[in-house]
């Protein structure tokens, strides 16, 4: 029995080892470098409609965090931008983000969370980026995506440089948790 156990605690201790080490080779000293805040979010006193993005650079890729709101306005939704990139000649840019916008109803009452897929593809050309967002709830595989056309200004907030990919992701996260301390 005493072997068994050591032998747990050695794979154990192996396991969380090899995610430091996967962790610590992914975070690379390149730093992160802001393209920019973009927003189309409109908000009255008790709704908002729209959707906001941070970009940043990250040699050829992009991070970011993606935000979308369709109904009350404290009620925006934050995804973390998965895949992205951007051609800083032609000025191309596309990304893919995940959120839930709300609750989907499924037959016999069952509520499950949306799992809202966006894919954007467009252009960053001086103060603005436009292009088309395709939006899929996953939990309705054989629907249509739908598809809208989006331009979404500069906004004057400047976005703090990362010296890392981690410690973007650090900051991502928490945003993500507790999206009020943006």
């Amino acid at each position: 029995m005493r072997s068994l156990g050591r032998k747990l605690l050695c794979l154990t201790v192996a396991g969380v080892v090899a995610a430091s080490l996967a962790a610590y080779a992914h975070d690379t000293p390149e730093p992160l470098v802001p393209l920019g805040s973009f927003s189309s979010l409109r908000q009255d006193s008790e709704h908002c409609n729209g959707y906001s993005v941070e970009l940043w650079r990250f040699g050829a890729s992009l991070r970011g965090l993606f935000r979308a709101c369709a109904g009350l306005a404290g009620d925006i939704r934050t995804g973390i931008i998965g895949t992205g990139s951007h051609d800083q000649t032609s000025g191309a840019i596309s990304f893919e983000a995940n959120l839930s916008l709300g609750m989907d109803y499924l037959k016999g009452g069952v509520e499950t969370p949306s799992k809202d897929h966006f894919s954007f593809i467009g252009t960053l050309a001086g103060d603005a980026l436009t292009g088309k967002l395709a939006r899929t709830d996953e939990v309705y595989p054989n629907r249509k995506p739908h598809v809208e056309s989006v331009r979404l200004k500069r906004r004057r907030e400047k976005l703090p440089s990362y010296s890392s990919h981690l410690e973007w992701q650090r900051e991502a996260e928490k945003v993500m948790h507790n999206p009020a301390a943006k």
